[in-house]
């Protein structure tokens, strides 16, 4: 995967997880 992808998937990654979290 390229690291361009990387900083658009891992920004969506945290916002699901503190969802869910919070």
């Amino acid at each position: 995967m390229s690291k361009r992808a990387m900083k658009k998937i891992i920004p969506l990654i945290t916002l699901f997880v503190v969802t869910l979290v919070g």
